[in-house]
């Protein structure tokens, strides 16, 4: 029974993380551009009034 629960487990890990990696590429490729000018919007003005 262990050994059922090690191979599902392993399993499971294995498919959340390239469901996780799946969705990081995504949200790159998709908010890539807008993203990196909203963070640079929020942040330079942040950083220059100090």
């Amino acid at each position: 029974m262990g050994r059922i629960w090690k191979t599902l487990e392993g399993y499971w890990r294995r498919d959340t993380q390239q469901a996780e990696q799946r969705a990081v590429v995504k949200a790159m490729s998709i908010h890539d551009h807008g993203w990196w000018c909203r963070m640079l919007t929020v942040l330079l003005p942040r950083s220059s009034s100090q």
